[in-house]
């Protein structure tokens, strides 16, 4: 496959996503002091699990130029960062993401929450959210987060929304000081996120939409969605006669229909 063959290269996803108590909204031009506000006020935080934090602080203007490839990142993939923010407020609370870089018909989403704003379920919030925005592409099969062993919140997140633990693979990437490091790899399928779409409505109904309703719609998308993907690949190759072709005499064919 080339990259421009690549299924993420069809990929939409929205540009503000709500949920109870967040907004979500990719980073955009002017956003690099609030940035480095966010990451400045976290170094410790961040320092220890996340090995981009350890070339941190970065000077403002390489914040802001980092701010423009999360910008053109979005428009073009294969990633796509969303700042976090709590309704109402203007700083952001902190930042998560889809990415595609672990196979076909997959998206990865990690996150960080500033460490003033943990223990409250935000973390949790925005990744449900990201879960049901990743499963908005028909094509999308599983959802991963990775984390490392050792991050009891962070692991304490996919678990949460009933994602599967399904392997740790160990010493595959380093520490932020360099360190070999394990990974633990969550896993959540199409059919598992059908089956918990209520659980999901509860984090993503917004103080405007007082029912769940809305949010069920959406989650009844994606499920037709699921079904037209398996539908349609389910078909993929057949003969040309099949739609007319009977297993025996007098049954019917899989294109008559009542």
């Amino acid at each position: 496959m080339t990259e421009s063959d690549a299924p993420w290269h069809t990929f939409t996803l929205p540009e503000r996503v709500e949920t109870r108590r967040l907004v979500l909204r990719p980073y955009a031009p002017g956003d690099g002091p609030a940035l480095k506000q966010a990451i400045d006020d976290n170094l410790d935080h961040l320092k220890a699990w996340m090995p981009w934090a350890a070339a941190e602080p970065s000077p403002l203007e390489a914040i802001e130029e980092r701010v423009g490839a999360f910008a053109a990142n979005f428009e073009a993939g294969p990633d796509w960062p969303y700042a976090i923010f709590v309704r109402g407020e203007t700083a952001i609370a902190g930042s998560t993401g889809i990415h595609a870089r672990i196979g076909p018909n997959a998206l990865e989403i990690g996150y960080w929450i500033d460490r003033r704003l943990t223990r409250r379920g935000y973390a949790t919030e925005a990744a449900a959210a990201m879960t049901a925005t990743a499963f908005g592409a028909p094509a999308v099969e599983r959802v991963e987060i990775r984390c490392d062993p050792r991050n009891a919140a962070s692991a304490a997140i996919p678990r949460r929304l009933g994602y599967r633990h399904v392997a740790t693979l160990e010493k595959n990437t380093t520490t932020p000081v360099g360190d070999p490091r394990d990974t633990m790899v969550w896993e959540l399928t199409r059919r598992a996120f059908v089956e918990r779409q209520l659980e999901f409505a509860h984090y993503l109904t917004t103080p405007s939409t007082p029912t769940p309703a809305a949010t069920a719609r959406e989650l009844l998308r994606h499920t037709v969605a699921t079904l037209a993907y398996r539908g349609g690949k389910a078909l993929r190759g057949a003969p040309a006669d099949f739609g007319t072709a009977r297993l025996s005499p007098g049954s019917r064919a899989a294109g008559e229909f009542d």
